[in-house]
């Protein structure tokens, strides 16, 4: 699950009170999170490399039962165009073969009534660019978020891994109408295992 939390927006110079907050993690413990890192963030705190400094962007393990089951993230300030491209490795610890992956987003005011939505509905109502994708790898030219990264292919066989691909880029920079809100952005990932 990811959830975004957004919430301080201040718009005549937008004075970076914007914070979000995201987590991920699966639904059961048949997938492990074993490996995470950041490919490209705009955050105040990061250079380049996506090597991450200070206090601005804080990402944690979650964990459950020994193993590392989500991640909490956490960017402030962010602000119109701050982006975040990270990729993760989801780990098959079932007995069974992954059938298929995929995901559902979710949007709420308060955090608890949540609405089921469209990546084209995100973009239209908060002012979020959402991609993401199942991967086995970054492709020939070894770098993500290229035309190149390879797609998984199914079924996932038990103890095999794949790469989930996460790309959030607040494109927010006429939106007034979000000054001062505060809402939740939820993405559920769905691992589906045969029937036996």
């Amino acid at each position: 699950m990811i959830l975004i939390t957004m919430s301080g927006l201040g718009y005549a110079a937008w004075n970076d009170n914007l914070t979000t907050v995201v987590s991920l993690s699966s639904a059961t413990y048949d997938l492990e999170i074993t490996e995470w890192h950041v490919e490209k963030t705009n955050s105040y705190d990061a250079n380049g490399n996506g090597e991450i400094f200070g206090d601005e962007l804080k990402i944690e393990n979650v964990l459950a039962e020994g193993q590392v089951v989500g991640l909490q993230i956490e960017a402030d300030p962010v602000f119109p165009s701050w982006e975040l491209l990270m990729v993760i490795r989801i780990h098959n610890t079932a007995t069974s073969w992954i059938t298929n992956l995929e995901y559902k987003i979710s949007y709420s005011w308060d955090g608890t009534n949540w609405v089921e939505t469209t990546k084209e509905e995100l973009q239209t109502l908060l002012g979020i660019i959402y991609t993401d994708g199942f991967y086995l790898g970054p492709g020939p030219d070894g770098i993500w978020g290229t035309n190149d990264d390879q797609p998984v292919s199914f079924p996932i066989n038990p103890c095999e891994s794949v790469w989930k691909l996460e790309h959030i880029l607040f494109d927010a920079q006429d939106r007034t109408d979000l000054q001062g809100k505060i809402f939740y952005l939820m993405i559920e990932i769905i691992a589906t295992y045969p029937q036996t």
